[in-house]
């Protein structure tokens, strides 16, 4: 559960973001747009609202964001016109939420739609079936649910660290990748170590420019292929399942 309060995170939701970051001459204050605002723009790429070229309506560029958002802004639609009789009046997510949450406290119990699945097409031959599942629960929990899952959208499911060394395998020894973005020419490392962002499980090691994959256990071996020297100990506890310990394999090169 989160550690903010109910008006916090309904803040997080509707409200700009302002918060300190800390840059090399001191702290400086930035702004940033709130969750629902941030969702919105991945929808269209950032593009800003109104019809599309030669009148024709936006096709949306992230349908996983659209399907976020529209779920988000019927549960409040709907968490709304339990708390005030009134017919809902026609508005975006941010006021549904605002004008909700004014009328009711963290612990007040109300029934949301979700979307249920039932089936698995690998099992049953089709496609799983998709439904409309009522369910109760508490404002607190419904606000913290729609941070979470905002947030957990745009955070990546993996962290890459870059291991600074060219791939060993011989087809390829390259020691950086390049693209092109907008034209213009980025040059990454080639090789990266991957590691799932919730668990710290380590998933193996992948080069970019080859797209050779090697698996977590593999990485001890990877890290002596690059020129490496990997301790011993650190090795065993690796292989024994501690990942945080995966940066140590690939950190002290022979000469």
């Amino acid at each position: 559960m989160s550690d903010l309060t109910f008006t916090q995170l309904v803040d997080k939701l509707t409200s700009d973001i302002h918060e300190y970051i800390q840059r090399d001459d001191g702290a400086e204050l930035a702004t940033s747009n709130g969750l629902l605002e941030l969702l919105r723009g991945a929808v269209f790429g950032g593009a800003s609202g109104g019809g599309g070229a030669q009148g024709k309506a936006k096709l949306p560029l992230d349908a996983g964001a659209l399907d976020l958002l529209d779920e988000i802004d019927r549960q409040a639609a709907e968490a709304l016109a339990q708390a005030d009789p009134r017919p809902t009046p026609y508005g975006t997510t941010e006021s549904y939420v605002r004008l909700w949450s004014g009328l009711v406290d963290d612990t007040t119990v109300i029934t949301i739609t979700s979307r249920e699945t039932v089936g698995d097409h690998i099992e049953m031959g089709n496609q799983p079936r998709v439904f409309n599942a009522k369910r109760e629960t508490t404002a607190y929990a419904l606000v913290a649910g729609w941070v979470d899952r905002i947030e957990s959208y745009f955070a990546p499911r993996t962290i890459t660290a870059p291991i600074l060394a060219a791939c060993p395998i011989e087809e390829c020894g390259q020691r950086y990748k390049y693209h092109q973005v907008d034209g213009v020419t980025i040059r990454t490392d080639a090789l990266n170590t991957v590691v799932d962002r919730e668990t710290k499980k380590s998933l193996g090691a992948k080069c970019g420019a080859c797209g050779k994959h090697w698996e977590a256990h593999e990485i001890p071996r990877l890290a002596q292929l690059c020129g490496f020297t990997p301790d011993p100990d650190v090795v065993a506890e690796f292989l024994r399942g501690a990942p945080e310990k995966e940066g140590l394999l690939i950190s002290e090169q022979i000469p």
